[in-house]
């Protein structure tokens, strides 16, 4: 039940990061869309750090945080990419 709940919490955070960063990122071209967006989530998660600026026009830009890299992960992911072009590119590939 805890190792149910940490995984929930960890899923909620990553959700939450990815969907403040890509509001974030939007600001400029859609701020009206995004301001709504961001004072619904401080409206019901106020509390959090990541939500202290009045406006999501007061935010700094997003920047990469680099103990989120995963090269082995990425490196993985380059070599199924390439076997799966090599594949699709085979004459012996059968659709």
């Amino acid at each position: 039940m805890i190792i149910k709940k940490l995984f929930l919490l960890t899923n909620f955070s990553t959700l939450f990061t990815c969907l403040l960063t890509i509001i974030t990122l939007l600001a400029p071209v859609v701020p009206h869309l995004t301001e709504q967006i961001y004072q619904n989530l401080r409206a019901e998660h106020g509390y959090l750090p990541e939500l202290h600026a009045k406006s999501i026009h007061l935010l700094s830009w997003p920047c990469v945080n680099h103990q989120f890299i995963d090269r082995e992960l990425e490196d993985s992911i380059e070599i199924a990419n390439v076997s799966e072009a090599v594949r699709y590119h085979s004459p012996f590939y059968n659709d």
